[in-house]
Parts: structure tokens; sequence; C-alpha cells
């Protein structure tokens, strides 16, 4: 017997509240465990709770960037 494909944990990153929360809505309900952050500082702790198989994310944000967030959660999820 196959066993089902394990949900993906998506992290949505956007400092508009209401796009993260939107797209996070949408692929909750496509089947995705999906957690919202509103900034890079905020992504990187969530990131290290939830261990995401995906990040999506804003790049232009207030303080800390897309980018910036991206290479630091590399550091500590290199896959």
């Amino acid at each position: 017997m196959n066993s089902p494909d394990p949900i993906r944990r998506v992290l949505v990153v956007d400092d508009e509240r209401v796009i993260s929360d939107s797209l996070s809505l949408i692929l909750s309900k496509s089947g995705f465990a999906c957690k919202s952050a509103y900034n890079g500082e905020q992504a990187i702790d969530v990131a290290r709770t939830i261990l995401p198989d995906l990040i999506i994310s804003d790049i232009l944000m207030t303080g800390m960037t897309g980018i910036e967030a991206a290479i630091t959660v590399r550091e500590f999820l290199p896959d």
C-alpha cells in the first residue's frame, strides 16, 4: 500500500500582511501547511521553528530584505 505524500510546509513572507495572509490561505486550501511572516527577521524565527520545505518571499521589505533572510535561512537549512 502506498503511503500518502507528506504535507509540505511553506513559509510565505511579505511585509504587506494582506498579501502574505492571502497567499498562505490559498496554499492552505490546496493542501499545504502554511505560515506567514511579515518581515525578514520574523521569517528567520519562523523558519527555525517549522523547517519549511519552501519559502516564498517578497524581496524588498523594510529592515532585512528577503534576500538577506534567505541567505540566513540557508545557513541552517542548506537543502
